[in-house]
């Protein structure tokens, strides 16, 4: 059998990264689709796609750009990772022309890719589908409230698919820890009127207690790969055994 066509958003830093070089290591070609490209490596296909223009994805995905890449019969997996923390604000002092483009990254992106691959699933053809969502979308933070209602979304999206029940398809809705990346950056510059639980993070880093990228991308593609994945819509890294 040939190794999975692994898609992945957003692979050009953190934990996307990880995730492709990962994937590589595994022999398993990479389709990646950002809004920048890296430099070329053996096996890794890229689009440079904004995937926060909702319009524009559905206009791009509706043109058949990913029909170059898919080969009959080989199993595709759909790693839903690309995402954005801000707005990190409270409520009352969030911009509403800030809240757009954060669902479309976080939500409609994932909504729309997820929703193209299933056009392929069939029993020759599977498809694999795993949404990196978030604590956050389980447990609610005080200046958070995009965020955690975007990775809510995601967690409910692979809930509805895994009760449909297709043919060929898994999905899972994978919460990934508290990774070592330039998002736990962002939040511990932000100011504790905007995000109470700051110091928190802080705390997290100051004790080295973040997960590495490449550690949380080796125990996410190990699950996305064993038989297990997709037996519940709902995942979260640090509950995974074997």
């Amino acid at each position: 059998m040939k190794p999975a066509l692994v898609f992945i958003t957003g692979h050009n830093r953190g934990l996307g990264f990880a995730l492709m070089e990962r994937a590589l290591e595994l022999g398993h070609p990479v389709v990646g689709l950002g809004r920048r490209c890296i430099p070329e490596r053996e096996g890794l296909t890229q689009f440079e796609v904004n995937l926060a223009d909702a319009d524009g994805l559905a206009q791009w995905l509706e043109a058949g750009h990913l029909n170059s890449v898919i080969e009959p019969g080989r199993e595709l997996w759909l790693i839903n990772n690309a995402g954005t923390v801000q707005p990190v604000r409270q409520a009352l002092t969030t911009r509403p022309a800030d809240l757009p483009p954060a669902i479309a990254l976080n939500v409609t992106a994932p909504m729309l890719l997820s929703t193209a691959m299933l056009h392929w699933a069939c029993d020759t053809q599977p498809v694999r589908i795993m949404h990196i969502s978030s604590g956050a979308a389980r447990t609610p933070y005080s200046g958070w409230s995009v965020y955690c209602t975007t990775k809510a979304a995601l967690d409910m999206h692979a809930r509805a698919i895994h009760l449909e029940a297709h043919p060929g398809v898994r999905i899972c809705s994978m919460a990934p820890g508290v990774i070592d990346t330039d998002m736990q950056a962002e939040l511990r510059n932000t100011d504790e009127r905007n995000f109470p639980n700051r110091q928190r993070f802080v705390g997290l880093h100051n004790d080295h207690a973040l997960t590495s990228p490449a550690e949380c991308a080796r125990a996410l593609l190990a699950h996305l790969g064993c038989d297990r994945f997709g037996t519940k819509p709902i995942g979260d890294v640090r509950q995974l055994s074997g």
